[in-house]
């Protein structure tokens, strides 16, 4: 079977679904710009990933993040792996740096997290080549794949949490010295532990994930936990020198995301219903010759937005009624999007929709949350996904 795709268009846990069901034996490779992760499955089940262009899914170093081994004792593996041609994992049993199960059980560690990184994956091509198995000598394991679909979904409802709580990349979190308000005993895992260590006033989230010894979502899940304990708090956050002209960029790069998600689900939805013959949702409200309408109509039809392209067009706008201009045009067609599904599953069925469709964009505006708010964003785009249902 060769199966190719977009994740637009089947979602991360569906295509590991289809895998796991279909019971493949083959190699899975999804790319994003110079990022490409390879996972190789056995019978449905997932025996081995790897990373191209990502230092923090290396072997080697995530051995070295977790104190799992010293770098004299990595660098002498990576010596002998380069002039050996075997893998990292076979070299370390062979240096007696590890047993064999020692190197499955952290081999687990990364292939799982190089496997979640993928669920927030929405922009990406992917391939699966049928046949297409590790090395002999490359050490696997093995992953029930619907356990790691239950687990990767279980991880993004509470990224999308953890997101909402923690300070922006630029504020460091400090100590609190004396705790307010902890009336029983508060238990710390070993992960939380070792990140309250590493805080000293000055290591912001992006600072922690560095140093960290485990991966971007324990790490900052951990973090999370501190600061709902009271044991962590924001500091005085580093000035940023952004200019008008570059938050005015974010902010439509931002919007124009937000926007297009919308649409994009709620055409995959009207295809399903009605089928692919029919005109586009959003296609009578355009009125040719208003600059924000045919604005609306290139951000609908483009397959990519370039951030300067997508500036030049919005200055073609009064700047003074710019952002007006852009959710008057935008929410209204978003609007009747909604409406026209409505018509034909009923508003229960509407709502369930518009509701799922708020779900998806939680993380995006989790991630931008402190500019999106400073806007009114959330407010200007879920009121127009309730008018609709």
């Amino acid at each position: 079977m060769s199966l190719t795709g977009n994740l637009n268009t089947i979602s991360f846990p569906d295509l590991l679904q289809l895998l796991s069901t279909g019971k493949k034996t083959g190699t899975l490779t999804v790319r994003r710009i110079r990022l490409a992760k390879e996972i190789s499955f056995r019978g449905g089940n997932i025996v081995f990933a790897r990373s191209t262009n990502d230092k923090e899914d290396l072997f080697g170093q995530m051995l070295l993040k977790r104190g799992q081994i010293s770098k004299a004792d990595l660098a002498r593996a990576l010596q002998t792996q380069k002039t050996q041609g075997k893998k990292l994992g076979t070299v370390l049993v062979e240096l007696d740096l590890f047993s064999r199960d020692e190197v499955i059980e952290a081999l687990k560690l990364q292939i799982e997290e190089i496997v979640y990184t993928l669920f927030g994956w929405e922009e990406a091509e992917f391939a699966f080549a049928e046949g297409e198995t590790p090395p002999d000598d490359q050490i696997q394991t093995e992953l029930n794949t619907m356990n790691v679909i239950m687990e990767g979904t279980r991880r993004i409802d509470e990224w999308v949490e953890v997101q909402k709580v923690l300070p922006d990349p630029n504020v460091p979190l400090k100590p609190v010295l004396v705790p307010q308000g902890i009336r029983e005993e508060v238990r710390l895992t070993l992960d939380e532990f070792q990140m309250l260590i590493l805080i000293d006033g000055e290591r912001t989230v992006p600072d922690l994930l560095e140093f960290s010894p485990v991966g971007e979502f324990v790490t900052s899940k951990a973090l999370y936990k501190l600061m709902v304990a009271g044991l962590i708090e924001p500091g005085e956050a580093t000035p940023q020198s952004v200019t008008p002209a570059e938050e005015e960029k974010q902010l439509y790069t931002s919007l124009s995301d937000l926007y297009r998600r919308c649409f994009r689900s709620l055409w995959e939805i009207w295809i399903k219903m009605i089928g692919e013959g029919n005109l586009p949702l959003w296609r009578s409200k355009g009125r040719p010759g208003h600059p924000e309408d045919d604005l609306m109509e290139w951000l609908l039809t483009a397959d990519d937005i370039p951030p300067d392209k997508l500036m030049a067009r919005l200055h073609t706008i009064p700047a003074h009624v710019r952002l007006h201009k852009f959710f008057d045009a935008a929410n209204g067609r978003l609007t009747e999007a909604v409406e026209r599904i409505v018509t034909v599953v009923g508003p229960p069925a509407g709502r369930r929709v518009a509701a799922n469709i708020k779900r998806e964009l939680a993380l995006p505006i989790a991630e931008k949350r402190s500019l999106l708010q400073k806007y009114d964003v959330e407010e200007e785009l879920f009121s127009a996904l309730r008018a609709g249902g």
